[in-house]
């Protein structure tokens, strides 16, 4: 049974404004809790499209990741390939128009390598991913 984390939140900012920070891998760090954020490789359409790799560093773990889903202001997929003791890491960031704003949510699925260590993962990215939802609104929000 894979273990899956869920965080949502609501944003006064529209569908486009934050898929405009969500797309972009360059930003990442600076609205997000990233170190930093890179794009190794382009993808369909570039440059953050589908099979786009990025790299992400969140001390003391960097991790790749492939995006698998690119919906513009919709839905963005993506597979973790490295970075954490974890098989069939998937994620998805969805936008909803809400209310002349936006729900985010960003859901997530894996198994861990190590037998046991599911809760462990589970409730540490449950806490970085909440963050991330609320600073990505934020960042958003204070676009002009």
């Amino acid at each position: 049974m894979p273990e899956v984390v869920d965080q949502s939140t609501r944003s006064s900012a529209s569908p486009s404004a934050i898929w405009a920070l969500l797309a972009d891998t360059t930003t990442w760090s600076d609205w997000g809790d990233w170190s930093e954020a890179e794009l190794l490789r382009e993808g369909t359409p570039p440059p953050g499209g589908v099979h786009s790799v990025k790299r992400l560093k969140h001390f003391p773990v960097t991790t790749v990741e492939e995006v698998t889903v690119f919906e513009p202001e919709r839905r963005l997929g993506y597979e973790l390939r490295s970075g954490m003791p974890l098989n069939n890491y998937r994620a998805e960031v969805t936008l909803t128009p809400a209310d002349g704003g936006t729900e985010i949510r960003w859901r997530s699925q894996f198994e861990p390598k190590v037998p046991g260590s599911g809760g462990i993962y589970r409730r540490a990215l449950s806490r970085f991913m909440a963050d991330a939802v609320k600073r990505l609104a934020a960042a958003a929000e204070s676009r002009p």
